[in-house]
């Protein structure tokens, strides 16, 4: 909550790309709008979709994608990689490692 962003130097950024969950967006927008770091990258909310009106969305310090960090090239090459070595795994009797 509030104590974790305090904590922040106020050259730091906060990004999140894993759980809007795990996020006090409350407390989030206040240490944003008191500028106690620098600013926030979110890829994730707690509310998804995230209703329009969301105050996140009209802050000059924090930058949105939706939901979409995983999205590329390269992720989407790592995972068939990964994929096929489990099937591997499978094929020659061991169990998958994931």
């Amino acid at each position: 909550g509030a104590d974790f962003f305090k904590a922040m130097k106020p050259t730091a950024y906060f990004i999140n790309t894993c759980r809007g969950s795990t996020v006090d967006e409350d407390a989030l927008i206040n240490a944003l709008k008191t500028k106690e770091f620098a600013g926030a990258g979110l890829d994730v909310f707690d509310i998804e979709p995230t209703p329009t009106d969301n105050p996140l969305f009209q802050m000059e310090n924090v930058m949105v994608t939706p939901h979409s960090a995983g999205t590329s090239n390269r992720a989407g090459i790592a995972a068939q990689i990964q994929v096929g070595q489990e099937a591997a795994r499978l094929l020659n009797g061991s169990w998958p490692m994931s």
